[in-house]
């Protein structure tokens, strides 16, 4: 086995995409020009030729380097002919370079961590997918009581989905709401808002929006599709959407057009207890991975972490 660090402006960016778009698993996080639109720095560890890929999206922090999730992604991991096998993660874990002093690695979930060894923490994070390949009717069928019981609710009013409003309308509706409760970076505005707007570009996303009968916006989400997987990026809602079950409205909306013309609805996540029986409410199965951590810090930096 031959496993080589490569920096991002030596990959040969072909060769690296045709290698996440022949796995059967290959997620759109790991695409060259998905990493490139959010304007972080990574590297890359290749095995043979580009047989099998892992990226390692990094900076430098006190002088101290470490690798990192950054905005716009969920899971990373390998991909390629081998990402499924256990030994091979392990092998590429232990070819981080050592200037990589703190990790945070979000695998996939057809990566095997059965042998990552005992100097990495692991923790299990949860993830919830939906089926897409059988009739609308059969979905809603799977749908649980709660969530036929607000979408019921939901048609009581006159809203209008809209399928191409810009991502700045539901930028704005995060910001006015969710953005009060959960206050973020700035950057975090600028880098999904140029995300959003580049997989338009690519033909890759779209904005899905709910408007109330004033022709208000109420709930918004983006979604994006790669390889017949329509992933969950974003969505914003404000109270008068939360009252009137008008998020349930608008997903059970797109499923109605992308049941049979697609593979999976990946919820992306999550954790939290609510969020993640909203989204079972749909019929979503787990299908999660895991986040992997190393801290090597010299002391004291590795009494923060």
């Amino acid at each position: 086995m031959s496993i080589r660090y490569v920096k991002a402006k030596d990959l040969d960016v072909d060769k690296w995409d045709q290698c996440i778009n022949d796995d059967p698993h290959g997620l759109i996080y790991n695409l060259s020009w998905y990493l490139d639109t959010l304007s972080v720095e990574w590297d890359a560890l290749i095995k043979d030729d580009y047989k099998t890929v892992m990226p390692l999206v990094h900076r430098t922090k006190y002088k101290q380097t470490y690798i990192f999730r950054p905005f716009g992604v969920q899971q990373q991991g390998l991909s390629g002919l081998e990402a499924d096998k256990p030994d091979v993660l392990q092998d590429f874990l232990d070819a981080i370079p050592p200037e990589f002093k703190y990790i945070e690695f979000y695998t996939n979930s057809s990566n095997d961590i059965s042998l990552v060894g005992k100097t990495w923490k692991v923790e299990e994070n949860v993830n919830l997918i939906l089926d897409l390949n059988r009739s609308y009717e059969n979905l809603f069928e799977s749908f649980s009581s709660q969530t036929k019981r607000n979408i019921k609710k939901s048609k009581k009013h006159k809203f209008q989905a809209f399928e191409h409003d810009p991502p700045e309308v539901l930028m704005r509706l995060f910001k006015a709401n969710q953005g009060k409760k959960y206050p973020v970076d700035d950057s975090f505005y600028t880098t999904v808002l140029h995300l959003m707007h580049v997989l338009i570009h690519k033909r890759r996303g779209m904005v899905w929006t709910l408007h109330d009968e004033r022709n208000s916006p109420i709930a918004g989400i983006f979604v994006m599709e790669y390889k017949g997987r329509c992933t969950l990026l974003f969505s914003a809602m404000d109270d008068y959407g939360r009252e009137t079950g008008a998020m349930t409205h608008l997903i059970n909306e797109y499923l109605t057009m992308r049941a049979e013309n697609a593979r999976i609805f990946d919820f992306e996540g999550s954790n939290v207890p609510g969020l993640k029986k909203f989204y079972a409410g749909f019929g979503a199965a787990e299908k999660n991975y895991h986040l992997l951590k190393l801290n090597r810090l010299p002391i004291p930096f590795r009494w923060f972490k």
